[in-house]
């Protein structure tokens, strides 16, 4: 039997097992010309998408039956994204590009089709669940009864086993869990808000929220998936702020010391409909574990998709898609240690970000959808900022009472007002320091005229956006950086004329509870710090 080639450039013949017992992982497969499977990612919503979806569905099933302790165990390879997943920094995309990659290798192994390629959910042009996702006896449905029925069950299989995969860990491994928190495998397993049980949904019928019969995206998250908000998230030239409080627009998010504890923002792509998608569709969704749920890949597929746009729309403008010089080394020396091969090996090659900025080692495409015509006819980006540096001021915000920051307008911003919305977009660049707990929370932006106070509730019309954490439950200290579209709000204003020149804008924020129910009694009181606003044209 020839093997899957494991995303590299040669092939081996010989398979090895992780642990005892481990079985034969390797299925044929066909080539590109560098070794890897050519294959092209469809909309999951297409007809010639079906016959991936039917493989996604029988090899998620088959894994779901692997052994506990099989190192292509379902919740052996999401527990990899619990251990290691970067979000609110600059490792966000390159980080799930090969946690993709090497679980789709898994599934052509798993469910015997050595041609499957992982479908993609655009968001975009398709706002629902898709109808292959649910079915009480469908594994892509995590209610279904493929999973295990509740907390009690799934610990008294799997604690034992996970307890002997944590012990396999190397010291370098090891030293990566301590930063991130877990300082053993008491403490991963159930010990704080980044452990498994803390993230795992039970019982099972509350693994996802949205349903057959209401699949539809809902309240923000509808809003942030619409095309124009998603253009508006791939028009920066710049791979990356300078500085994290920058006042200026890039496609990834802020720069960090580290992948684990290092949240100091996000940018359009992560923080909108990354995150809001995550949110509404609820269950175990919302959760660091959001990959037990399959829906997980094909979401995170479409971010992919977005990322490959943008690079391919910035090597047409002849623009860098990679960090600057001078950020690089920092970036490409980050180590991504958990990936698990198609023989069920730890990967111990290619283990930085560095080694999985381009999307050509992996040998896949996608086929068209939102975004490409960036790439079709490029625009350039504006990049006409309003600073506020010079009157940044620290308001405190609650739940009940808004923070309040002023800025000006210069007249090269306010010019850019009554170009179509296809041509610029607004973004507002607001740095904050969070609660110290955030589950739950919304963090709601407000924008009035010079002279009006903003109304805060949150159906007020002078909501101009709004922002979920995802996967967090405990903030820090650190300002947090994140950049929300106001383009519709900008226009609302600038329709009445109330916008002038050398005119200010007032910005106002409040935290709201948009889940009660996560608010624990220790999560202490909601109060933040708003640090300054900054507003841009792009």
């Amino acid at each position: 039997m020839t093997d899957i080639p494991h995303l590299k450039t040669t092939r081996r013949s010989v398979l090895r097992g992780a642990l005892a017992g481990s079985v034969a992982l390797a299925a044929p497969a066909l080539l590109s010309a560098q070794g890897t499977y050519a294959g092209i990612r469809k909309n999951v919503m297409a007809k010639d998408a079906q016959e991936d979806v039917d493989s996604y569905r029988a090899g998620v099933a088959e894994m779901l039956k692997l052994d506990p302790d099989h190192p292509h165990n379902w919740y052996r390879n999401a527990f990899i994204h619990l251990l290691d997943c970067p979000h609110g920094n600059w490792w966000f995309f390159v980080w799930h590009r090969p946690f993709l990659a090497y679980f789709e290798h898994k599934i052509r192994i798993h469910s015997k089709n050595p041609e499957f390629s992982l479908p993609y959910w655009d968001w975009s042009t398709e706002q629902r669940l898709p109808a292959a996702m649910f079915g009480s006896d469908n594994a892509l449905d995590p209610t279904s009864s493929h999973f295990p029925a509740d907390w009690a069950s799934f610990a008294a299989d799997y604690e034992d086993a996970t307890r002997a995969y944590w012990e396999s860990f190397d010291d370098a491994q090891l030293a990566q869990e301590t930063i991130r928190g877990n300082t053993g495998f008491d403490m991963f397993w159930n010990g704080w808000g980044g452990s498994v049980q803390a993230n795992f949904a039970t019982p099972r019928s509350i693994g996802r929220t949205k349903t057959a019969q209401n699949p539809d995206l809902t309240d923000r998250a509808l809003e942030f998936v619409q095309p124009e908000i998603v253009l508006g998230g791939l028009k920066p030239e710049i791979f990356v702020k300078p500085a994290p409080n920058d006042p200026s627009s890039a496609f990834n998010s802020p720069k960090a010391p580290n992948h684990h504890r290092g949240m100091r923002g996000s940018a359009v792509i992560e923080g909108q409909p990354h995150n809001q998608v995550h949110n509404n569709t609820g269950g175990i969704m919302p959760t660091l574990l959001s990959s037990i749920d399959p829906l997980f890949y094909l979401h995170h597929g479409n971010i992919d998709r977005l990322w490959d746009i943008w690079t391919r729309k910035q090597t047409k403008l002849g623009l860098s898609a990679l960090p600057l010089p001078a950020d690089a080394p920092a970036f490409n020396r980050e180590p991504f240690l958990f990936f698990i091969d198609g023989d069920g090996n730890k990967v111990t090659q290619d283990t930085t970000a560095g080694d999985y900025m381009d999307i050509g080692r992996w040998g896949y495409s996608y086929t068209r959808a939102t975004g490409e015509e960036l790439v079709d006819a490029p625009p350039r980006a504006l990049m006409v900022a309003t600073n506020n540096a010079s009157n940044v001021r620290t308001e405190a915000f609650s739940a009940f009472n808004a923070g309040i920051a002023g800025v000006a307008l210069n007249e090269a911003f306010t010019n850019t007002l009554t170009a179509p919305m296809s041509q610029v977009r607004h973004i507002a660049h607001i740095t904050f320091v969070p609660p110290e707990n955030v589950q739950g929370l919304r963090f709601n932006f407000f924008m009035a005229p010079q002279g009006d106070t903003p109304q805060t509730a949150p159906d007020s019309p002078d909501l101009a956006g709004s922002f979920e954490f995802f996967g967090v439950v405990h903030s820090h200290s650190d300002p947090f950086t994140v950049s929300i579209d106001i383009t519709e709000a900008l226009n609302r204003l600038e329709a009445t004329g109330t916008l002038v020149p050398g005119g200010e804008l007032t910005f106002a924020m409040a935290a709201a509870e948009v889940d009660p129910s996560k608010r624990l009694d220790s999560a202490g009181a909601i109060a933040g710090q708003l640090i300054s606003v900054d507003v841009e044209a792009i």
